[in-house]
């Protein structure tokens, strides 16, 4: 019998009104069937909203069937006294880390688990150790979970799911919040728990260059499986994978004839998108060499610094960053987990305050401001989980809020949510649904939806593809690149996609250790190998 056996697994959801009433009710996985032998690593693909994450979390009982049986080990989740075994067996890491860290620092979180366990003091410092190691964070053992970066929380998740050595590992999106190296230095680790300790793997991934190390694919769409597999039956037909809302690598569209667009060079606003690459990176240098003189610079830091305090210790955030952000620009900030991207542009709206230097918004100090709103309403923040900023009980108004906050009439605020939904994607049938009740990609579009709604003059956008499908992801770059070609919008971009990068940026800010490395064009950027090699940047994916 397989190590788990799932069979005809149903579960559905109650969609309420805004008061809370039932108003109908939504099948999120059907007639699911699903086997996974002991020490295989399975991968689970499919669109935002197809059920990956509602099927995953029954796996290790934080759903419960509404048709259907699951049975892990021998073991029927259904019985009585078995759900705890089970959670034992099934280790859980989620995509957004902040859902499951309960220590203050590092090594409590590690050891939490452990010590409820009633492991010795010495085997959970041993194993505490072992697991900092092995997810490369040592340098952090004892700093505050709330001051690490949200790749290094992932990672933190994970280092504390693995610690309980279980027999089965379900990872919901567990990378996409990890810089190149750090996914590809966790999967590393995957292979080898699964290799070396037979530890099973439950892979829910929008990737499929991510799934091809599984030994077993299944495709879920409509709240069905549609295909299952070995990737090299499954990922065969790009037609078809296309029709599924999954991302196509660069590799597969080349060798399926799909034309490959360097976005980039949209940004010279005379230049044809569909001309050469070559011509791109001409036209993009010129415009380069002429923004100090012709552009209006609209954000200025000046040798700002930043450090997070940690009782005795310090970790130097920022270090003397000096950059200027010209109107009409496209600019991505890369660099590895805990480089200090996001602590740099938390500094744009003064979501955090500069401990040395200034921050300017069109020529004004930034920190003289009093009214924040003068600020907020220009610069539009999308954040690593936008999710997390959903607050009102129904759609609509949550996207409404911006606008209203703003000065709009409440006519017009309904007007500018509406457009802003239907730009991201988001079906009008949703707008009374209350917001927590929609898929985690439905979810991200609704909050980006909320940012657009009142027209930032800035948008910067922090690992917005992440977690996306890749029909939503191409929803999202298509209005990216409308709203900086048709209304002038500056984007400031934070990916560790570098296929993303290449596509959508025109300029490149390197970060490492809390400083600017590089800062400059993307085409120079993407040729230069010795600095791609220096700093550990992973193109793979982008076109040769």
């Amino acid at each position: 019998m397989s190590f788990i056996n799932v069979k005809g697994l149903s579960h559905k959801f109650n969609i309420k009104d805004k008061d809370g009433n039932k108003i109908g009710e939504n099948w999120a996985i059907k007639d699911v069937d699903f086997l996974a032998d002991k020490g295989e690593i399975i991968a689970i693909l499919g669109r935002n909203g197809s059920g990956k994450s509602t099927f995953a979390r029954h796996l290790n009982g934080l759903l419960a069937p509404h048709e259907g049986s699951i049975v892990i080990g021998g073991k029927d989740m259904a019985e009585m006294g078995e759900l705890t075994s089970i959670r034992r067996q099934v280790g859980m890491v989620f995509q957004n880390p902040d859902n499951q860290i309960v220590g203050n620092t590092l090594a409590e979180d590690i050891g939490f688990g452990l010590e409820n366990l009633g492991v010795s003091s010495e085997d959970i410092w041993k194993k505490i150790d072992e697991m900092l190691e092995l997810t490369g964070l040592t340098a952090y053992k004892y700093a505050n979970t709330s001051r690490i970066s949200g790749g290094q929380k992932q990672r933190l998740a994970i280092a504390s799911s693995m610690a309980m050595t279980p027999d089965c590992i379900v990872l919901d999106e567990a990378t996409s919040m990890l810089d190149p190296q750090g996914a590809k230095d966790m999967l590393e680790l995957v292979q080898r728990l699964n290799k070396e300790k037979k530890i099973t793997v439950i892979m829910v991934t929008h990737r499929i260059t991510e799934a091809l190390m599984a030994d077993k694919v299944y495709i879920l769409d409509n709240s069905r499986i549609v295909a299952e597999g070995t990737p090299g039956d499954v990922f065969t037909d790009v037609d078809r994978l296309k029709s599924y809302g999954l991302e196509i690598p660069v590799d597969m569209k080349r060798r399926a004839g799909i034309p490959i667009d360097i976005c980039y060079k949209y940004k010279n606003r005379h230049m044809d998108i569909s001309s050469d690459m070559n011509n791109a990176q001409s036209n993009h240098a010129e415009d380069e060499k002429t923004a100090d003189n012709s552009e209006k610079c609209i954000v200025e830091i000046q040798n700002v610094s930043y450090s997070y305090v940690n009782g005795n210790e310090s970790f130097q955030a920022l270090s003397d960053i000096n950059i200027k952000i010209y109107e009409g620009q496209v600019v991505a900030v890369i660099g590895q987990t805990g480089s200090g991207k996001s602590t740099l542009l938390q500094m744009i709206n003064k979501l955090i305050v500069p401990q040395s230097g200034k921050v300017y918004l069109y020529d004004t100090d930034v920190q003289s401001v009093r009214n924040i709103k003068d600020i907020r309403r220009r610069i539009g923040y999308v954040f690593q989980f936008p999710e997390s900023q959903l607050f009102e009980n129904t759609v609509l108004k949550d996207v409404m809020y911006g606008p209203i906050n703003f000065g709009m009439s409440k006519r017009e605020a309904e007007d500018a949510a509406r457009k802003a939904l239907e730009l991201v994607g988001v079906p009008e049938k949703y707008a009374e649904y209350s917001p927590f009740e929609l898929s985690g990609g439905l979810k991200k579009r609704v909050a980006i939806a909320g940012i657009l709604a009142y027209e930032p003059d800035v948008l910067i956008l922090d690992e917005p593809a992440c977690g996306l499908d890749g029909e939503s992801r191409e929803q999202l770059w298509n209005l990216v690149r409308k709203l900086n070609r048709e209304k002038n919008v500056t984007i400031i971009l934070v990916s560790h996609d570098m296929e993303d990068v290449y596509e959508m940026s025109e300029r490149i800010l390197l970060m490492e250790h809390g400083r600017i490395v590089y800062d400059g064009g993307t085409g120079e950027f993407f040729e230069d190998r010795s600095l791609l090699e220096r700093y550990g940047i992973d193109v793979s994916g982008c076109p040769e």
